[in-house]
């Protein structure tokens, strides 16, 4: 699911940047909208939108 986010929001990802996601807990249900939420949420935070 992380790739397929990086695939579909590239430009929230900073260039010449390594980029590390730590999945502490694997959550029970699974649900794209909620992970995909979450990710946009944390880099748009870091790229300062």
């Amino acid at each position: 699911m992380v790739k397929e986010f990086y695939r579909l929001n590239k430009h929230l990802f900073l260039e010449n940047a390594d980029h590390l996601i730590k999945i502490k807990k694997i959550p029970q249900n699974l649900i794209w909208k909620e992970i995909a939420s979450e990710l946009k949420t944390l880099l748009e935070q870091k790229k300062g939108y």
